[in-house]
């Protein structure tokens, strides 16, 4: 029981800091919701169930092995965060066209101003209002929701090629003393799922009532401050 709290209590900050893969799951909540997006955080908790069960199978000589090796894990971090701020570019892109096409269109002329009692705030060019939040929600509920391996896959495979997460699991270890065993791992597993089933919830909730055009600017936001910690990490190396 005492390795399970150790590991929950100290993996918990680590994993409530916003990286690349924390937004991933946000954005997946904002796009397919919980019901569409429930396998993101399994696939995290995945690699995070097998980088803690190899940080805490090999102890204390993988912390010297990672020593060894630092300046080549920094290089490889560094990339890695290069690569997700990339993925997450195409991926804000790939949206955008879905965020032009939901709201007004010049599909139809404009239509004639008609004196009514109750303004209807039309605009110029439009063939309709500005979609509401509950239209945008039925909108993300009609679309497509990936297959629940595919995702799971996909959001495993984006959280294992970053080598800094194993880094991260060396360090809680060498805290974790005693308490390092199944039940230290049991708990960073409990937290992972809790992090980030919280950031999918989040997300769901944002994607209910945000536009899309503020969707999307946050997503390019994202995408600038994963490139921006990723050439933070590069200089650290270099310099």
């Amino acid at each position: 029981m005492n390795g399970l709290i150790v590991g929950f209590t100290s993996s918990l900050p680590l994993l409530l800091i916003v990286g690349p893969v924390s937004l991933m799951v946000l954005d997946t909540g904002l796009t397919t919701g919980v019901r569409g997006g429930w396998p993101a955080p399994l696939g995290v908790a995945g690699v995070d169930l097998a980088y803690a069960s190899a940080t805490a199978a090999a102890g204390l000589g993988l912390q010297r092995l990672l020593n060894e090796h630092q300046q080549a894990l920094g290089w490889g971090g560094g990339l890695a965060l290069m690569v997700l701020a990339a993925y997450l570019l195409i991926h804000a892109r790939s949206q955008r066209g879905g965020a032009d096409s939901v709201g007004p269109t010049d599909s139809a002329p404009a239509p004639m101003a008609v004196p009514v009692p109750v303004p209807v705030p039309v605009p110029v060019g439009s063939s309709g209002p500005l979609p509401t939040p509950s239209a945008i929600a039925a909108g993300r509920a009609d679309a497509p929701r990936p297959a629940p391996v595919g995702l799971a896959a996909r959001f495993a495979a984006l959280c294992a090629i970053n080598p800094l997460t194993l880094v991260a699991f060396a360090t809680l270890a060498m805290s974790a003393g005693a308490a390092l065993g199944p039940g230290w791992v049991l708990g960073i597993v409990s937290a992972s799922v809790l992090v980030h089933g919280g950031f999918l919830v989040l997300g769901d909730a944002l994607g209910r009532v945000l536009t899309p055009q503020l969707i999307h600017r946050g997503r390019m936001l994202g995408c600038l401050g994963v490139a921006v910690l990723g050439i933070h990490t590069l200089l650290g190396v270099a310099v």
